[in-house]
């Protein structure tokens, strides 16, 4: 009997026990989440605070939307809903009625929002110039947001066209010409065929008819489109065009261009890309010369081939010229006889003017491609990708006879001939400032097998010498100049002294 009296006497012990800690436990949980709640609210209060001074808050709303703008310009639309919810600074910035005026109506919208969603950008945009794509359609639907726009044709600055017919283009040109377009600057059409034959050109309505009440329209560009001579091209030079693209892959006559190009006196950039040949090598036996007397830019994109029409463009003040070739022209291919002949030809008789000269997947030989700079005295930038140099050709840029004495920015890009002591040679011979020569205040070198690591460390103590692209590069959108491995080889082979005495980097060197 005792002994049951001491084991309940225990029990009583300890449940009182297991009681009390329990009742401490429940006290420092209460005590925990407080400050648990208090951490919360600090750590809340140095994230607004931190907020306060981040760059991205302090910069000015005007920066913020150009940049939230460069987004939009690189593809991204919906950038002003995106950044909206990031914090209230950033919804202020996307508020900017420029932000929505790009208005984008495409066979994949969805039916049944997209008449809110367009008066919802129309609204944002508010009086800002509206920059328009449409892909025609005929659905009531489409018609409907169509009227909807039409009402703002006054701040329409920008129309794209895309259609599965000219027919299609000509129905909606129609349309168009009942409006006043004040502000209208810039058409693209486009055609988007799905198989079969192309055909060599297409009718279109007139465009004075069409946009007769567009008093800024200078600048067109066709899609996969080539229109037919006729009415259209009459009609053409009622316009003030100052600017041409031609992004076309449907073969045509090359004679048609050309009087497309006459068509269009007041031209000043031309722009043609095309994925296969659009000038035939019998083009001289029935073209006659187009002289365009305010051209300043040529900018070709296509086979070799394209070098025939070189010839048949006179002009007396272009000072840019950029040729890229769709397939590179290899060391053991090069470009042979007529070709070469009428490029050279070309610069001999139109590149006086010439300040910026840009070659793309050319392997033209050193004879030729030395002979072009006796012609370029007012160049001032050459750049060169696939297309090589001798170490003869770049010693024809300094001495008493130098070619290109205006010459400063060099930019060259697997290129596997030119070595890099010629270019240390010439930048230091220019340098003096002998022979009344410019100064070369860059140089871009990339992929170029001759050129060492000295050579880049000593071009970098001479000028600014880049391993690195360029935002505005043709070839920004592949991996070929990237150049990442090289640059963070060198990078840490001149930090840490690997294979050879250690030389500090200079800020010329931007890697």
């Amino acid at each position: 009997m005792a002994d049951d009296n001491k084991a309940h006497t225990a029990i009583s012990f300890h449940e009182a026990a297991v009681a009390a800690i329990e009742a401490q436990k429940e006290r420092l949980v209460r005590q925990v989440t407080l400050l648990q709640s208090k951490r919360a609210y600090h750590l809340s209060a140095i994230r607004y605070y931190k907020g306060l001074i981040t760059l991205a808050r302090r910069l000015p709303p005007e920066v913020l939307t150009y940049i939230f703008q460069i987004c939009i310009d690189l593809g991204y639309p919906r950038t002003p809903l995106n950044v909206s919810g990031v914090c209230s600074e950033w919804r202020k910035a996307a508020l900017a009625p420029t932000l929505w005026s790009n208005i984008v109506v495409d066979p994949d919208s969805d039916e049944r929002s997209l008449q809110r969603r367009i008066k919802f950008r129309l609204d944002r945009s508010g009086l800002a110039p509206l920059s328009i794509s449409l892909s025609l359609s005929r659905s009531a639907v489409f018609m409907n947001v169509l009227a909807m726009l039409m009402q703002h044709t006054h701040r329409w600055s920008s129309l794209y066209l895309t259609a599965e017919s000219s027919q299609e283009v000509d129905h909606f040109l129609g349309i168009f010409g009942r409006a006043s377009f004040p502000l209208l600057s810039n058409i693209g059409l486009r055609l988007s065929f799905t198989g079969g034959e192309v055909p060599l050109g297409v009718d279109l309505q007139e465009p004075p008819l069409a946009f007769g009440d567009a008093p800024r329209l200078n600048r067109l560009s066709f899609h996969a489109i080539i229109p037919q001579s006729g009415l259209f091209y009459e009609s053409l030079s009622l316009l003030k065009i100052t600017s041409l693209i031609l992004a076309t892959t449907p073969r045509h006559q090359d004679v048609e261009l050309l009087r497309l190009f006459t068509c269009l006196p007041l031209l000043q950039t031309l722009i043609l890309k095309s994925k296969i040949s659009i000038v035939d090598g019998d083009i001289g036996t029935i073209a006659e010369p187009v002289h365009l007397s305010w051209l300043r830019k040529l900018d070709i994109t296509g086979e070799i081939e394209m070098l025939n029409l070189l010839p048949f463009i006179q002009t007396e003040t272009l000072s840019h010229l950029h040729l890229r070739a769709v397939v590179p022209v290899s060391e053991e291919e090069q470009v042979q006889g007529s070709l070469a002949d009428c490029l050279h030809s070309f610069i001999a008789t139109q590149g006086h003017a010439l300040e910026y000269f840009e070659l793309h997947g050319f392997y033209l030989s050193a004879v030729h491609m030395s002979s072009y700079f006796t012609h370029l005295p007012n160049l001032v930038e050459l750049q060169l990708h696939d297309s090589d140099i001798s170490d003869e050709a770049i010693r024809l840029f300094s001495g008493p006879d130098a070619c290109c004495p205006k010459l400063s920015k060099l930019d060259f890009r697997w290129c596997g001939q030119v070595t890099g002591k010629a270019m240390v040679s010439m930048v230091q011979n220019r340098l003096r400032g002998s022979h009344n020569l410019h100064s070369i205040n860059e140089v871009t070198l990339i992929h170029c097998s001759f050129v060492q690591e000295a050579d880049v460390l000593d071009l970098a103590a001479l000028t600014i010498c880049r391993l690195l692209g360029k935002p505005d590069d043709y070839c920004r959108g592949s991996t070929c100049c990237q150049n990442e491995r090289y640059r963070q080889r060198l990078q840490l082979r001149q930090m840490f002294g690997v294979g050879g005495r250690v030389r500090k980097l200079t800020k010329n060197l931007i890697l």
